[in-house]
């Protein structure tokens, strides 16, 4: 019986059956863009959903993609998908070929250890030490696996590096972290290597910082977060500095094998600005990441309909083809006041404990703010 070729399924997502992932708490997933995903899950169970045409399962898990596509915006599940017909071409075939018992061709790599020098709102304690410790400090939740302690620290286990042809290292702050780079030493200089950082710090670990590093690899991409072009970005990234970031990715594109691309996860406060990257940055964007899902009181739900006609105008009048998923990520917001009132009463609290003002940099949302 001849195999179907991956375009013939209804919604298929290639993840599932060719990554592998590990997260804090030593969690194997599906792919980092997954929710809702634990310790019952099957991973069969999933594939088995793909291939027969969905289920509970993709509709419960999958839904940042599902929303995406909806918004007519382009998924992770279509990124993934277009691998196939691209640099991971020659692969296709064997998939296709052998569902059932899928090549490993990625490697998500998360180090037990959520250690990062970043506070950044929409985060979670889980990955963000700085974070953890501010909500200790303010009595607001940590995740339960930090045990009401802000750093969570573990024994990681490596996977096997030996066949994949992508190693993506997170983190945390993915340069902040020994045992991402013990993986780099172990890493073949076959492998395309892709970095998730905010781009504030290059620590050393046993003599080699990341510039060490680069030049063993074919390829590396160094996916820079931030969500503001300049000063902004500081307020929300707390408490990052501009410059900081912006002269360590003049060296990370100062190595030939070496490309940037800045990389923005839209939520209520940014959902507004993003022209300013696409007119300043000097690289690829990202601008896809989307904050949503249960509990996110940072998803572009927050914000209220007379913000969202100013920002709509902003780009319509403005318009450019870049801004299209901004766009629809606009119209299509289903506002949520009383989560909006949640997002403006946690910003008002770390206000208050950063010593920062949102109105000051976002004066739209002043009349929201001074109700509370």
């Amino acid at each position: 019986m001849q195999s179907k070729k991956l375009e013939d399924y209804k919604w298929f997502c290639p993840e599932p059956f060719t990554n592998y992932m590990n997260s804090v708490g030593g969690l194997s997933k599906p792919c980092c863009h997954i929710e809702s995903w634990t310790g019952h899950h099957d991973i069969k169970s999933l594939r088995k959903e793909f291939i027969d045409g969905g289920g509970d399962l993709i509709d419960k898990c999958c839904i940042k993609c599902i929303k995406k596509e909806e918004y007519g915006v382009k998924s992770a599940r279509q990124n993934y998908l277009e691998k196939f017909d691209g640099e991971f071409a020659h692969k296709k075939k064997q998939l296709e070929e052998n569902l059932d018992n899928p090549p490993v061709l990625t490697v998500e790599f998360k180090a037990q250890d959520n250690l990062c020098n970043l506070r950044c709102n929409m985060c979670w304690t889980i990955v963000s030490s700085g974070l953890a410790k501010e909500n200790l400090a303010l009595g607001k939740p940590l995740h339960p696996l930090l045990n009401n302690n802000p750093r969570y620290k573990r024994k990681s286990i490596f996977p096997d590096l030996e066949n994949i042809l992508e190693l993506n290292l997170v983190g945390g702050e993915t340069l902040a972290i020994d045992d991402n780079y013990e993986l780099l030493e172990r890493c073949p200089p076959n492998v395309d290597i892709n970095i998730t950082t905010n781009a504030t710090v290059t620590p050393k670990f046993n003599g080699k910082d990341i510039f060490d590093f680069i030049p063993k690899f074919k390829k590396v991409h160094m996916n820079v977060s931030i969500e503001f072009w300049g000063e902004k970005n500081n307020y929300l990234r707390f408490p990052s500095k501009w410059e900081r970031i912006m002269a360590n990715v003049q060296k990370f594109k100062s190595f030939d094998n070496c490309t940037v691309n800045y990389q923005s996860t839209t939520n209520a406060l940014n959902v507004g600005y993003m022209l300013e990257i696409i007119d300043n940055a000097d690289c690829s964007i990202n601008l896809g990441n989307l904050v949503c899902g249960e509990d996110e009181i940072y998803s572009i739900d927050s914000v209220p309909p007379l913000i969202r006609e100013q920002y709509l105008e902003k780009y319509y009048t403005n318009y450019k083809q870049e801004t299209d998923q901004i766009i629809s990520y606009l119209e299509n917001i289903q506002y949520d006041e009383e989560q909006m009132e949640n997002m403006l009463k946690d910003i008002r609290d770390r206000d208050k404990y950063r010593g920062t003002c949102l109105t000051e940099i976002f004066p739209e949302w002043k009349p929201y703010y001074e109700k509370l």
